[in-house]
């Protein structure tokens, strides 16, 4: 160490310890406001902020999804047949639950993953009927992209699948640890 870095060492010591025996001040109130405002907003988010914050994830999600397990037609890479040709050996109304379950069920599973706290702690009050509202809105959209639906019998299966799957995989979190940035292990 050369003799700077000791002069400085020393110097932030002094200035320290001046810090802690000053006398205690309270900060401007609108400072303190915001403060306030802002860990609130973080802690309880509101439905609409973390509805669109689920939606966006789940759109990223499904939309990498589609590489691996192609929905009614609708590929990212032509001709490439995924899961649904392992899925389709059990038949079509077996294939469309296990599509549905997949593409639900491991979106929502990710999403669950990478949303804040605060907004999975506003969202579970309201799960099934998110899960069924996101279900319904990822088949329409699948629909509008050009998929073969039949809506008699394929729909009924996938969105059946949709479900479960989504309900049970977006409860998943609550039972799994968070990550933390402090470690426990003293």
């Amino acid at each position: 160490m050369s003799e700077t870095d000791v002069q400085s060492k020393k110097q932030f010591e002094q200035e320290y310890e001046a810090f802690l025996n000053a006398p205690p001040m309270t900060p401007p109130s609108h400072i303190s406001k915001r403060i306030r405002q802002t860990i609130l907003k973080d802690i309880n988010p509101s439905l609409p902020a973390s509805l669109l914050q689920l939606l966006l994830s789940h759109v990223v999600f499904v939309t990498l999804l589609m590489v691996v397990c192609p929905h009614f037609g609708v590929s990212i890479i032509p001709g490439f047949k995924g899961l649904p040709a392992v899925f389709a050996i059990f038949g079509r109304t077996v294939c469309k639950v296990c599509c549905g379950f997949t593409i639900m069920g491991v979106s929502l599973f990710l999403s669950t993953r990478t949303l804040p706290i605060g907004h999975l702690k506003r969202l579970r009050t309201y799960r099934p009927l998110i899960v069924a509202l996101l279900s319904l809105t990822t088949l329409f959209t699948l629909a509008f992209i050009g998929g073969k639906i039949r809506w008699m019998t394929d729909a009924p299966a996938w969105f059946l699948g949709a479900c479960v799957g989504g309900y049970i995989l977006f409860k998943v979190r609550k039972n799994m640890p968070l990550k933390t940035t402090a470690s426990n292990d003293h």
